[in-house]
């Protein structure tokens, strides 16, 4: 059976991967994989920025396993706006299985250089891969009819002009660079 990945992009509603035997599509032009921005005001200004790419299967996610390098998660309350209180999982980093698991958590990534979170399918072992540098969270999201799970890097928490947590300023002329990659693997 074929997995079919549906991705937002700038221009189109979705752009559409199907991994199958012997097709791959992807355009890989429309997905930036550097973010420079420059901030043309006068004064400082705060930002956050985020992608929200939706990985769809057949499958239900429960097939699926995760592996994130992170440190710890945000509790969200019944609003889904982060509590402030952050669950230690001590650096867990191993591949697990998602299973039946409800997922809307925003995880603290390891600090480092680049950072990588993995999705594999446990029945075919197709891999979803990104690498991030400059987003030290990553929401991962599972809705109630579980057909799909976003993995979206983010700068900062939800909330942040309130919490503060991962806020930026940028000043006049300050560049800021982010960098984000998704790598499938068949």
């Amino acid at each position: 059976m074929n997995d079919v990945w549906v991705l937002a992009g700038p221009n189109t509603s979705f752009r559409q991967l199907l991994l199958g035997k012997s097709r791959l599509l992807f355009d890989r032009l429309w997905l930036p994989r550097f973010c420079n921005y420059t901030f043309l005001g006068s004064d400082t200004a705060p930002v956050g920025h985020g992608w929200h790419p939706y990985f769809m299967a057949p499958e239900k996610a429960d097939v699926y396993s995760l592996e994130i390098e992170q440190q710890g998660y945000y509790v969200i309350d019944h609003d889904l706006i982060p509590t402030g209180e952050l669950v230690d999982t001590f650096g867990a980093s191993d591949l697990k299985p998602i299973g039946g698991t409800e997922l809307n958590h925003c995880f603290v990534l390891e600090k480092g250089n680049v950072i990588k979170v993995k999705l594999i399918n446990s029945i075919n072992g197709r891999e979803v891969e990104i690498s991030t540098k400059g987003y030290p969270y990553m929401q991962v999201y599972i809705p109630p009819n579980r057909n799909c799970i976003a993995l979206e890097p983010c700068t900062c928490i939800p909330d942040a002009f309130n919490n503060q947590v991962g806020s930026r300023y940028l000043k006049p002329s300050e560049v800021w660079e982010l960098q984000f990659d998704i790598t499938i693997k068949a």
